[in-house]
């Protein structure tokens, strides 16, 4: 068929094959021509990509297919020039990730005047991640491989219809591990209702008066990264742990309005470093209480029951939600 196979393998992260044939599409005698209605439009096209090979397949095949320009970036390009001349860009998730000017891109509020972003991913692990941000990313198009690239010329076109189609509308569920002596009223206990929360106002962005300290212990540092921008963006001044021991140490250091725990961690888990962190109150180490958030991917009554028991004051499912972070964190401030 006169085509050709590519192969591109990593160990430990998989094998990319590449398969290209030479094809045909005639055109209708009587129909304008498919190629000369996109080029009435050019499409500026930035490509950025995790894998060399796949990013310079994407760059071949938008310019062979024409009405685009596209072009090959790296996720060290500042956002300034990211946005300058571009009316979309094609990345994969992982890129996103690694990317300051592409998260600032979609973190930011000014969205309809500039560059969509296409992020392809293969299923919802690959987007964890990005989790937060994307909760409020409306200049976004999320596009699952594999990737049908006829079926998506028109979106090429305009896809403003398109942006922000993966938000969700639900209200934010937080879940609270509660006292031991929460009361119980025909056969439901109070640790299995959903708690009503009153609608919270806008937060005051970057710049204006902090409102408080927030200790965030996270050993995933991408994870770590997206925390302290939107607690940034909420208007607190984000103090950083990366185990729990450090964070058993930083905790001296307050006061903080509250603490953000992930579970999981190397040297000291979430737990562990909980119980020191409420033994340091007792003994008059720690003056009052620190209110510990448990950051948790195991939403499962039996790990809330173990992050009650440890000492926790609120729980909280990863991959976290922009409002519900919001919602919990500002309940605290409240109460401080």
């Amino acid at each position: 068929m006169n085509g050709t196979v590519d192969v591109e393998s990593t160990e430990g992260e998989g094998t990319t094959f590449t398969v290209k044939l030479p094809t045909t599409n005639p055109t209708p005698p009587h129909s304008p021509s498919t190629t000369n209605r996109r080029l009435i439009s050019m499409k500026r096209v930035r490509i950025i990509y995790s894998h060399d090979q796949t990013a310079r397949f994407y760059v071949d095949l938008f310019n062979t297919l024409g009405g685009f320009t596209a072009t090959l970036s790296d996720t060290s390009l500042p956002f300034s020039e990211l946005t300058r001349d571009t009316d979309f860009i094609w990345a994969d998730a992982s890129s996103v990730g690694s990317s300051p000017s592409l998260l600032r891109l979609i973190a930011s509020d000014d969205w309809r005047s500039l560059p969509a972003l296409f992020v392809v991913h293969s299923n919802a692990a690959e987007l964890a991640p990005l989790e937060v941000p994307l909760s409020s990313a409306h200049g976004v198009i999320l596009v699952k491989r594999p990737v049908v690239f006829h079926s998506m010329l028109n979106l090429f076109e305009d896809p403003t219809s398109y942006l922000g189609k993966h938000i969700k509308a639900a209200q934010p569920k937080v879940r609270f591990a509660l006292p031991e002596e929460s009361s119980s009223k025909g056969g439901e206990t109070d640790k299995e209702k959903a708690i009503p929360l009153d609608p919270i106002p806008a937060s005051p962005t970057i710049g204006s008066v902090c409102r408080g300290r927030v200790l965030l212990v996270e050993d995933n540092m991408v994870s770590q990264g997206l925390g302290c921008r939107f607690l940034e963006r909420f208007g607190y001044q984000v103090v950083t742990a990366k185990d729990g021991q450090e964070a058993v140490d930083k905790s001296k250091e307050g006061p903080y309005v509250c603490c953000l725990m992930d579970c999981q961690m190397p040297i000291l888990d979430g737990f562990a470093a909980t119980r020191k962190i409420r033994e340091l109150e007792t003994d008059g180490t720690i003056q009052g209480r620190l209110p510990i958030i448990a950051l948790t991917a195991n939403v499962s009554r039996e790990n809330e029951e173990k992050c009650r028991t440890a000492g926790m004051d609120s729980f909280l499912a990863k991959p976290l939600k922009l409002q519900d972070l919001k919602t919990v964190v500002e309940q605290f401030t409240l109460q401080s």
